[in-house]
């Protein structure tokens, strides 16, 4: 029971006790004391619950809805600095705040055309769902659950959570041993008992009202270290050089929340936010609210997605009845995209190839339960998606912003970009170990000028040898003309299955994710795929299948989401 509370409550009982007092042996109802009707009348009454607004048409896309109403409805928490909070003043600031007039700026003229709707982390979902608001911010983080409820936009911001130390008292997290830990939120501590970083030792922990508070306590040396939301501590180190961020102990995507299934919706926002991006306005929203430049972000590539170029209207799909009915999933994949997709005597095998053969067996007890359907391109298999013909597509199909207006994606399976391929004698395992030496460069899937842009952000310098075709660069590897292949990973990938003498190198240029893909419109598959892949990633098996079919170091090419959900299962089957 909060302070505020207690004392409504000690006021409401000496005023009862003074009423009756006043009034003699006025008789009480019959089995109430004089402190239950003080509890009564210390509780509030129901509060109005006012009428649910009407849904629109489910046939009315976002962008109709708001060209219809001439504005941008966004909601957003009010306790989420220094994404959107409320000032000293009563207004709303943040960098949340500022993102979504500035959508409103871009897309409808004015900054001042967007409304803002206080939403909490339980409603904001909930509503964007419901279709009552546009879209939510303000610190969401993608989880397992949310999956179910909303698309999301392309993560913008990296939260989890973090610990606060005065600057060179402590230098690594193991050195928290046995030390005092404040913290404001009790969620947050959870990290300390998972964390890899942090098994093994103990700390005292206190609970502290606010993070100024504990702020306050850590500079006076009354607290060790202080664990909470990683914007929030980056940015009191940001503004303070007495602390610093010790170590970030879980890392969160945040993104915009969105309704499900309107593909233009989320390809305008991911391109409004890669345009952002790439013009250095969002680095300079950045900076105005975490006091400090932005990490380096990966900008989507780039296609022309304009408000006015939105329909109105939506396509629904829904697969799920019939495989639920037929307990077989068809999978179309692009025959050429070794691993990940090939045909060999006109059968399936690759990498996501068996990651839909364990999603047959989870789903339908059965990977035969997965029947697979060869094409020759990628367009093809769009196509394909988009006249009914397969219920899924793998093999290579990128997540860029054109297939995103035709194709919903699972999370990334595999990451492609500007890769390395060196002989396996090579003990280089970085593109920094092959600086200033030969290094021969595809030119099918490179391009010179993004391939200098890319060596200049990473500080990677080395001599550029180009090749026509694959025969030739091998060639020239094996005579130590060149100490490494630059090309696109999955072209390297195809090259070193067939190579003994080669190897991949983990580290990469850039990042272009390529994922499972169903037609636009079809989000209940959608969730499907992804809680399946999820649950695949949590125990293991997604692992297993990336070793077997791509040889080099694991890495997940995407977050674990946090949080509990329904089994993939139980939304293709009944439970």
């Amino acid at each position: 029971m909060g302070r505020n509370h207690r004392f409504s409550l000690l006021v409401a009982l000496c005023v009862m006790q003074l009423f009756v007092l006043a009034c003699g042996s006025l008789p009480l109802p019959a089995g109430l004391s004089i402190v239950d009707v003080a509890r009564i009348g210390a509780t509030p009454g129901p509060a109005y619950a006012a009428p649910s607004p009407t849904p629109p048409p489910a046939s009315l896309s976002a962008a109709g809805l708001v060209r219809k109403r001439g504005k941008l409805i966004v909601g957003v928490r009010f306790d989420a600095p220094p994404l959107s909070s409320v000032n000293a003043a009563g207004e709303l600031e943040g960098l949340d705040i500022d993102l979504a007039r500035e959508f409103a700026r871009r897309w409808l003229g004015s900054p001042d055309k967007v409304e803002f709707s206080q939403v909490t982390s339980a409603s904001a979902l909930r509503r964007v769902a419901s279709r009552e608001i546009d879209m939510a911010m303000g610190g969401l983080v993608q989880t397992r659950a949310g999956e179910l409820q909303v698309d999301w936009s392309l993560p913008y911001l990296v939260d989890g959570d973090a610990l606060l130390v005065r600057t060179g008292a402590i230098t690594n997290t193991a050195g928290l041993a046995r030390k005092n830990v404040v913290y404001i939120d009790l969620e947050n501590t959870a990290s300390l008992r998972t964390a890899p970083a942090t098994s093994g030792f103990t700390v005292s922990l206190k609970s502290l009202a606010s993070y100024p508070a504990a702020y306050q306590l850590l500079r006076s040396g009354g607290a060790d270290a202080v664990i909470g939301k990683w914007r929030r501590l980056r940015l009191e180190a940001a503004t303070n050089p007495g602390v610093s961020v010790l170590d970030v102990l879980l890392r969160e995507p945040v993104a915009v929340a969105l309704p499900q299934g309107d593909l233009d919706w989320a390809a305008l926002v991911n391109a409004t936010l890669s345009d952002q991006i790439a013009d250095g306005g969002f680095g300079s929203l950045y900076a105005k609210w975490f006091k400090s430049p932005p990490p380096i972000s990966q900008r989507l590539e780039t296609a022309q997605v304009t408000f006015a170029g939105l329909p109105d209207t939506l396509v629904k799909r829904d697969s799920i009845p019939t495989l639920a009915q037929t307990r077989k999933i068809r999978v179309g994949y692009v025959s050429n995209a070794d691993p990940l997709a090939y045909a060999i005597r006109e059968q399936a095998n690759g990498f996501e190839v068996d990651l839909l053969r364990e999603l047959a067996r989870r789903w339908f007890d059965a990977e035969t339960a997965a029947q697979f359907v060869a094409y020759q391109t990628a367009d093809g298999l769009a196509n394909g998606l988009q006249a009914g013909a397969v219920d899924v597509g793998i093999g290579g199909l990128r997540t860029n912003l054109a297939n995103s207006r035709r194709l919903d994606f699972a999370p990334p399976s595999f990451l492609g970009g500007v890769g390395l391929l060196t002989l396996a004698s090579n003990k280089g395992t970085t593109f920094a170990d092959f600086g200033g030496r030969n290094i021969g460069v595809l030119r099918e899937g490179v391009d010179q000028n993004t391939l200098a842009g890319l060596k200049s952000a990473r500080g990677v310098t080395f001599n550029e040898v180009v090749f026509a075709d694959t025969g030739s660069a091998l060639q020239a590897l094996r005579g130590n003309q060149i100490a490494a292949i630059v090309g696109e990973r999955l072209t390297l990938f195809g090259l070193d299955r067939v190579n003994r003498d080669t190897k991949m190198i983990g580290d990469q240029l850039s990042v272009a994710p390529i994922a499972i893909a169903v037609a636009a419109g079809d989000s209940g598959l959608k969730n499907a795929i992804s809680l399946g892949l999820q649950e695949m990633l949590a125990d293991g098996t997604f692992a297993k299948v990336y070793r077997k079919w791509l040889d080099e170091p694991y890495k997940a090419p995407f977050e674990t989401a946090p949080g509990e959900a329904v089994p993939s299962r139980s939304l293709i089957v009944a439970p």
